[in-house]
Protein backbone atom coordinates (compact mmCIF):
# COMPACT_ATOMS: atom_id res chain seq x y z
CA UNK A 1 0.00 0.00 0.00
CA UNK A 2 1.03 3.69 -0.81
CA UNK A 3 1.71 6.14 2.00
CA UNK A 4 1.19 9.38 2.22
CA UNK A 5 3.23 12.29 3.99
CA UNK A 6 0.45 14.34 6.74
CA UNK A 7 2.02 17.61 6.03
CA UNK A 8 5.20 18.44 8.60
CA UNK A 9 4.24 15.42 10.96
CA UNK A 10 6.09 12.39 10.78
CA UNK A 11 3.08 10.38 10.15
CA UNK A 12 2.30 8.98 6.65
CA UNK A 13 -1.68 7.55 5.65
CA UNK A 14 -2.33 4.96 3.76
CA UNK A 15 -2.89 6.18 -0.42
CA UNK A 16 -6.62 4.55 -0.07
CA UNK A 17 -8.71 5.83 2.70
CA UNK A 18 -12.00 3.67 4.24
CA UNK A 19 -15.14 5.80 4.39
CA UNK A 20 -17.40 4.86 7.20
CA UNK A 21 -20.24 6.13 5.79
CA UNK A 22 -22.29 3.42 5.84
CA UNK A 23 -21.84 1.88 9.26
CA UNK A 24 -24.36 3.32 11.29
CA UNK A 25 -26.94 0.32 10.45
CA UNK A 26 -23.98 -2.65 11.10
CA UNK A 27 -23.13 -4.53 14.12
CA UNK A 28 -20.13 -4.49 15.95
CA UNK A 29 -18.72 -7.71 14.86
CA UNK A 30 -19.47 -6.34 10.79
CA UNK A 31 -17.62 -3.07 12.31
CA UNK A 32 -14.47 -4.66 13.35
CA UNK A 33 -14.47 -7.22 10.46
CA UNK A 34 -14.61 -4.48 7.75
CA UNK A 35 -11.55 -2.70 10.37
CA UNK A 36 -9.55 -5.62 10.04
CA UNK A 37 -10.03 -6.37 6.28
CA UNK A 38 -9.17 -2.98 5.70
CA UNK A 39 -6.11 -3.02 8.48
CA UNK A 40 -4.83 -6.10 7.09
CA UNK A 41 -4.27 -4.88 3.21
CA UNK A 42 -2.35 -1.45 5.10
CA UNK A 43 -5.28 0.76 5.34
CA UNK A 44 -4.81 2.76 8.01
CA UNK A 45 -6.91 6.09 7.23
CA UNK A 46 -10.58 6.49 7.86
CA UNK A 47 -13.09 9.10 6.97
CA UNK A 48 -16.23 10.20 9.17
CA UNK A 49 -18.25 13.19 9.10
CA UNK A 50 -20.86 14.20 11.48
CA UNK A 51 -23.50 13.50 9.63
CA UNK A 52 -22.83 10.09 8.66
CA UNK A 53 -25.77 7.48 9.49
CA UNK A 54 -28.34 9.92 9.34
CA UNK A 55 -28.19 11.06 13.39
CA UNK A 56 -25.28 13.24 14.44
CA UNK A 57 -22.25 11.49 14.95
CA UNK A 58 -23.92 8.03 14.63
CA UNK A 59 -21.00 6.69 12.64
CA UNK A 60 -17.97 7.79 14.66
CA UNK A 61 -20.15 6.76 17.54
CA UNK A 62 -20.20 3.24 16.34
CA UNK A 63 -17.19 3.32 15.33
CA UNK A 64 -15.43 4.08 18.84
CA UNK A 65 -18.33 1.78 20.27
CA UNK A 66 -17.68 -1.34 18.17
CA UNK A 67 -13.75 -0.88 18.27
CA UNK A 68 -12.83 -0.17 21.89
CA UNK A 69 -9.05 0.42 20.46
CA UNK A 70 -6.20 0.07 23.12
CA UNK A 71 -4.26 3.78 23.31
CA UNK A 72 -1.48 1.64 20.52
CA UNK A 73 -3.93 0.65 18.30
CA UNK A 74 -5.16 3.95 18.04
CA UNK A 75 -2.04 5.60 17.61
CA UNK A 76 -1.52 3.06 14.26
CA UNK A 77 -4.16 4.63 12.81
CA UNK A 78 -5.47 8.32 11.54
CA UNK A 79 -9.26 9.39 11.53
CA UNK A 80 -10.13 12.36 8.92
CA UNK A 81 -13.57 13.95 9.26
CA UNK A 82 -15.28 16.95 7.99
CA UNK A 83 -17.78 18.97 10.48
CA UNK A 84 -20.55 21.44 10.13
CA UNK A 85 -21.89 19.46 6.93
CA UNK A 86 -25.11 21.14 6.43
CA UNK A 87 -27.89 18.96 4.24
CA UNK A 88 -28.81 20.66 1.35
Amino acid sequence: MRSIGIGHTEMTGSGVIMGMMRIGDLGDAEIRGLFDAARSTGINTFDHADIYGGETHLCETRFGDALSLTAKAREEIILQSKVGIRPG
